[in-house]
Order: C-alpha cells, then structure tokens, then sequence
C-alpha cells in the first residue's frame, strides 16, 4: 500500500515539474523594467530612450522626466502597451527640461494610458541638460 502511495506521489510530482502548475507559474512573475538614456542632452530638446524588460501580469510601460527623483504616483509622462507575461523592448520619448540633473522613469502598470499611481516595478536613470 505505501508503495502504491508514493509511486502515485511520484507521478503527480513529475507532472507537475513537466509543465504542468510550475511552468504555468514560471510567466506570473512582477516583472521588471530597465530604461537607458543618454547621459547629456541639450536643454528643452525630445529625449529617445529605450524601455526594456518583462512585463509581467502588466500591459503597459511609461516614461516621463522629472526634476528630482520619481515620485509615488504619475500623472504625466507617454505610455505604450506590452504584451503581459513577455519580455519587451520600446523605444520611447521624454522631453528634456531646463539645465540641470533630471530623472527619466519607467514603470509598468495596467489598465488606460497613463496610471493614477506608480507600481512598485519602476526604474529611474539621470541625465543631463547643458
């Protein structure tokens, strides 16, 4: 009887290892987002930048600048969608401000074209206006 037991153990446990709830799980990830810009940009002037990484159960990425480091909640800035549970590579826009240290941020989030409030997936690289 234990033998019969652990020999049906062993067959779920191999099922599931061989796609079955664990590969289901493998795509359910937070996700992750990395932007890169460049390091100098004149002042006023439209900033391209690349948005990478994997969406995770979100369908959008967006960017914006900011003056002193992202804030909590996002009001403005442009947004593109993605395909949930996929990795993702956009190029994108920002403009650039006064001279000075800026912060471009990226960050991932679901639902209409621009969130109410940042998620907890954001990056956040400097540049420069001269």
């Amino acid at each position: 009887m234990v033998t019969r037991v652990l020999s049906c153990l062993l067959v779920v446990i191999v099922s599931l290892v061989d796609g079955g709830v664990i590969a289901a799980t493998a795509g359910t990830s937070k996700g992750s987002v990395n932007i890169t810009v460049p390091a100098s940009v004149p002042p006023q002037s439209e900033v391209n930048v690349t948005v990478n990484g994997q969406a995770g159960p979100y369908n959008r990425v967006g960017v914006a600048n900011y003056a002193s480091t992202c804030p909590g909640s996002v009001s403005s800035g442009s947004s593109t969608k993605i395909e949930p549970n996929h990795t993702f590579s956009v190029k994108m826009s920002i403009t650039a401000g006064k001279p000075g240290i800026h912060h471009a941020c990226a960050w991932l989030f679901s639902g209409g074209s621009t969130p109410a409030l940042a998620t907890d997936v954001l990056a956040s690289k400097t540049f420069k206006t001269t």
